[in-house]
C-alpha cells in the first residue's frame, strides 16, 4: 500500500506505488465523466477541488463568473420574451446601490396604431445580491415580474452553480495539459502512467467523485478511474481488453478522417486546418501510448502521420494529395468495420471539433432516471 508517512508523495504517485506493492505495473490511467441524477455542483467547491491538484489557472476561471456577470449573461440570453408580448432594456444609468439592471416592459396600445412599451419590473444586482422586484416607476405586471423572477433565479443558480457544460469544460481543460487519447466512442480518456500530468489527473479526478458524488442515491458527478495493469511477462491484468479497445476505437478514427479527406475537396482553409488539427489530436494521443497497441503501433501511426502532413502541405483544397496506399489501408480498415458493426453496433461518426461549451450556460434540468452508458464499458468497442 502507499506509504502515508511519506509528506512528499502526491496523490498520483501513491496510486503508482499501490499498484507495484499489489504485484502489477500501472500502465496507463482511463478517466471519464457521466453525470446520473446530476443537479449541478456549487461553484466554489469546484474551484477549490482543482486548485488542490494545482490546476489554478482553471480554477481561477471557475471563480470569474460573479453574480454580476452572471446576471449579464442570463439577461442577454433571456429566451423568446417576444412571444410573450415583452421587451428588455438594459438600464444605463442605474439607481442607488444597483450595480446593473433591466427593465422588462410590456406592449401596450395607444391609440389605434401606436405601441408603447410599459416598464413593469425591474432585475438587477447590487452588493446585496440578485433581486427581482417591480419598476421604479409606474405600475408593476404580473407577466412582466413572473419574467424578471425567472431570470434572477438563473442568475443566481448560474453564480453558484456549474453544469455539466462548465465541469466539462473544466476537465477538458485540465486534459489539454497532459497527453491523452480520447475515445470518441466512449468519451473516455486514456493517458501514460510514466506522465506525472497523468498522476494530477487521476488525483483529480477520484476527488472530483469523493467530493460530489453519492453512492448510495447513485446521483451527482460520477467521476471514475480505471488502473490499466500489466504483469511480468507481459499481458495479463486489464491490459489486452483496453488494448483492444484502443486499437479498434483507433482504426475507425483514422478510417474516418480518411472519409473526411474526400469530403474536403472544396473546403476552405480554415476548415482544413480544424481537420488537420482533429489528425494531430489522435496522433498525439497514441504515440504515448505504444504499449499499449502492440504490432498495431506503427501502421496507426503511419497512416495518422500521413493525413497530418496531407492536411499541413495542403494551402487550398486543390492541393489536397493522399498516396493511394493511405486510401487501399482505410478501405480495409473501414471494410473490417463493418463486419464488426454488424454484430456490435453502429459505427461512431466522424470526428468534428468539438464546439467550445461556453462557461456561463445555466445548469439544465436532468431527467431524474436518465439512462446513461458507462465510459468503461469496453465490451462493444
Amino acid at each position: 500500500m502507499s506509504n502515508p508517512s511519506d509528506p512528499t508523495s502526491t496523490p498520483g504517485e501513491q496510486i503508482a506505488a499501490d499498484a507495484a506493492s499489489q504485484g502489477g505495473t500501472l500502465l496507463a490511467y482511463q478517466v471519464g465523466l457521466l453525470y446520473p441524477r446530476f443537479r449541478g455542483v456549487p461553484r466554489e467547491a469546484l474551484a477549490e477541488c482543482f486548485e488542490r491538484h494545482d490546476f489554478t489557472r482553471i480554477a481561477k476561471r471557475l471563480r470569474s463568473i460573479t453574480e454580476r456577470t452572471a446576471l449579464a449573461h442570463v439577461c442577454g440570453r433571456p429566451g423568446d420574451v417576444a412571444s410573450r408580448g415583452l421587451h428588455m432594456v438594459s438600464v444605463k444609468q442605474t439607481d442607488g446601490d444597483h450595480l446593473q439592471a433591466w427593465v422588462i416592459c410590456k406592449a401596450a396600445e395607444v391609440g389605434r396604431e401606436d405601441v408603447e412599451h410599459m416598464a413593469g419590473a425591474r432585475v438587477f444586482s447590487c452588493p446585496a445580491g440578485i433581486f427581482a422586484a417591480g419598476p421604479v416607476v409606474g405600475v408593476e405586471d404580473p407577466t412582466c415580474r413572473a419574467l424578471a423572477d425567472e431570470l434572477a433565479a438563473r442568475a443566481q443558480l448560474l453564480a453558484s452553480t456549474c453544469d455539466t457544460a462548465t465541469v466539462s469544460r473544466a476537465c477538458g481543460d485540465a486534459l489539454g495539459q497532459v497527453t491523452a487519447y480520447q475515445f470518441l466512442s466512449k468519451g473516455s480518456y486514456i493517458l501514460r502512467a510514466g506522465d506525472p500530468g497523468a498522476q494530477r489527473i487521476a488525483a483529480l479526478y477520484r476527488d472530483l467523485r469523493a467530493s460530489f458524488y453519492d453512492d448510495v442515491r447513485r446521483a451527482g458527478l460520477q467521476a471514475g478511474v480505471a488502473e490499466v495493469m500489466g504483469h511480468a511477462g507481459g499481458g495479463g491484468g486489464n491490459v489486452l481488453a483496453v488494448s483492444d479497445a484502443i486499437i479498434t476505437d483507433a482504426e475507425k478514427q483514422v478510417a474516418a478522417l480518411e472519409a473526411q479527406w474526400s469530403k474536403d475537396q472544396g473546403a476552405k482553409g480554415h476548415t482544413l486546418a480544424r481537420h488537420r488539427n482533429a489528425a494531430q489530436a489522435v496522433l498525439d494521443g497514441l504515440r504515448p501510448l505504444r504499449a499499449l497497441l502492440g504490432t498495431s503501433a506503427d501502421r496507426l501511426e503511419r497512416l495518422t502521420e500521413a493525413l497530418v502532413k496531407g492536411y499541413g502541405n495542403a494551402q487550398t483544397a486543390a492541393d489536397l494529395t493522399l498516396p493511394d496506399w493511405v486510401r487501399d489501408e482505410c478501405e480495409a480498415l473501414r471494410d473490417a468495420g463493418a463486419d464488426d458493426e454488424s454484430v456490435a453496433g453502429p459505427a461512431i461518426p466522424a470526428p468534428v471539433a468539438a464546439p467550445e461549451a461556453d462557461e456561463a450556460d445555466e445548469a439544465p434540468e436532468a431527467p431524474e432516471d436518465a439512462a446513461v452508458k458507462s465510459p468503461f464499458d469496453l465490451d462493444d468497442m
